[in-house]
């Protein structure tokens, strides 16, 4: 499944170890996980995360390593000014 998912969404990928959380809407690092929602009939849960920068709550974050992020991060404070 995996595979799957990033091959059709890659710039959104499964959390894995050593990586910085990144939200979808802002790329702030201030996400947290924020639970997860109630099953419906049956059907699995989804976990949810919270920007605390852009309020943005829902099942998908960015995940890259502290490199890329630095690099995204720079280039957006560059656009700001």
């Amino acid at each position: 499944m995996t595979k799957i998912f990033s091959q059709n969404f890659p710039a959104i990928l499964e959390l894995r170890g050593g990586s910085v959380k990144v939200c979808p809407k802002c790329f702030s690092k201030e996400i947290v996980f924020a639970g997860e929602t109630a099953a419906y009939a049956g059907l699995a849960t989804s976990q949810n995360y919270y920007c605390k920068d852009c309020k943005y709550m829902g099942p998908l974050i960015v995940d890259m390593d502290e490199d890329q992020w630095r690099k995204l991060d720079a280039d957006r404070k560059k656009a700001e000014d």
